[in-house]
């Protein structure tokens, strides 16, 4: 490609990280990871160039500080991130992602209580930013807490984005601990088709784990483990995206111990 021919004769000059970074990204989705790994890395070294040559930059650092995320490297990430923000700047929306980054990261680092007070700080600089509604509504979910606060943010989502597929799923398993909570099997089934929905739209591993683990929950076991085989074929596409397949590969190995013992207790 023409960006590839750019970047290979001239693959140091300092305005390329950006285009290490996108090349890298399009070379994740379509499952070539190797080359996304080290165009990830050319990006990196662009970068941390950059700051070691003085950059005072706010976008410098935090998409520095993004692409260690992506490798894991958190402790450097939340280092770049605590600096840009001493950073002077005016800019409210480079705080706002500032933080939402530093809440990503916490969240990937299981720090609950500090992911929870950086997205609450996010919603400040932008109440009305889609994606910080989903996350909040989402973390709260994942843990059955303020779930009548959760629904209303994950609606605020969908009503500026109705066909997201992320934020569906995300509407979809608050219903689904409600339904929990209230022991009530219409919202089970209420919750279950809000997944599919979700599913339609974008055929995501966490979206098939959860309609599995509402197929669990009603016993249905033989359903449950189609949508968590399903999950795990989508998670090797996904290699470097958190939370990655242990939990749903765990729950597939407990069901398949427990239809095991099934079998032979009917013999």
């Amino acid at each position: 490609s023409v960006v590839k021919g750019f970047l290979a004769a001239n693959p140091q000059a300092q305005e390329n990280w950006l285009l290490h970074s996108v090349l890298g990204g399009l070379y994740e989705r379509t499952m070539q990871h190797d080359q996304a790994k080290s165009e990830r890395q050319m990006a990196i070294g662009i970068l941390q160039k950059l700051i070691d040559d003085g950059s005072k930059e706010v976008e410098v650092h935090r998409y520095l500080a993004s692409l260690l995320r992506t490798e894991k490297r958190y402790d450097e990430a939340l280092r770049l991130v605590n600096k840009a923000m001493s950073l002077p700047s005016d800019d409210d929306m480079a705080a706002r992602d500032l933080h939402f980054l530093l809440a990503e990261i916490y969240y990937e680092t299981q720090q609950e209580d500090l992911c929870e007070k950086e997205l609450r700080k996010v919603l400040e600089y932008g109440p009305d930013w889609p994606t910080a509604n989903n996350f909040l509504g989402y973390f709260y979910a994942e843990r059955g807490k303020h779930l009548d606060e959760a629904e209303r943010l994950i609606e605020k989502a969908l009503k500026a984005e109705p066909d997201n597929g992320a934020y569906l799923d995300s509407l979809g398993w608050v219903w689904y601990r409600q339904a929990m909570q209230d022991n009530d099997s219409a919202k089970v089934k209420r919750a279950l088709d809000k997944l599919k929905e979700a599913s339609s739209k974008y055929d995501d591993p966490v979206i098939r784990e959860h309609i599995g683990d509402v197929y669990h929950g009603m016993g249905d076991l033989d359903k449950a483990e189609v949508e968590w085989r399903k999950s795990l074929q989508l998670w090797e596409r996904r290699p470097n995206e958190p939370p990655g397949p242990d939990g749903v590969r765990h729950k597939l190995e407990q069901l398949l111990k427990l239809k095991t013992a099934g079998k032979k207790d009917e013999k």
